[in-house]
């Protein structure tokens, strides 16, 4: 899947694959769900894919598109679906708690939504943990418990130098040690 806009037609050609949790037109990222699969396994689909046009014509072949409504959820109807979702699979468990943690973020349980973000950070030990444990950092510091903070910042540092995230960890990390009298510039 690509950043863009939900396509309708791609949406209609999708349907019978499961349920949506996006309308037409709406923006997407690249990993985004964007869905309910109806079978087993998790699947990848491109909903912004255009139609291929040409020049040749045939008549009823042009249908209209018949979108049945995205689902919505509320933050607290989202936390409960999330909490019923079986992730087996590292990089979507980790995409999950990072899904709660935005979803506490929102309802302003800051430190709630820092440890969600530690938590995927420690699953994904991937390219993505960075990006988690920075948020995590960013929570705690929120919430002024700049100890955490400092510990998850240092982690990026340490773990993850080269990673995007981890090239600019270094102003977090004397900003939190200058908050804890640690470091004066």
């Amino acid at each position: 899947m690509e950043n863009g806009k939900a396509i309708p037609y791609s949406i209609d050609k999708l349907q019978d694959r499961g349920r949506f949790f996006v309308n037409p037109n709406e923006d997407i990222y690249e990993g985004q769900v964007i869905g309910e699969n109806t079978r087993q396994d998790d699947m990848t689909v491109n909903i912004t894919k255009t139609k291929k046009m040409s020049n040749v014509r045939s008549s009823g072949a042009d249908d209209k598109a018949r979108i049945v409504p995205a689902i919505k959820f509320s933050l607290e109807e989202a936390l409960e679906y999330i909490n019923n979702t079986e992730a087996n699979d590292e990089i979507l468990a980790g995409a999950i708690l990072n899904m709660k943690a935005v979803c506490y973020s929102n309802l302003g349980e800051t430190e709630k939504a820092a440890s969600y973000f530690a938590k995927a950070g420690d699953l994904a030990e991937n390219e993505f943990s960075a990006e988690y444990y920075k948020r995590a950092g960013i929570h705690y510091e929120t919430a002024e418990n700049y100890e955490k903070a400092l510990q998850y910042y240092q982690l990026i540092a340490d773990k993850y130098p080269t990673s995007g995230v981890g090239s600019d960890i270094n102003k977090y990390v004397y900003k939190m040690k200058a908050k804890l009298g640690e470091y004066n510039p």
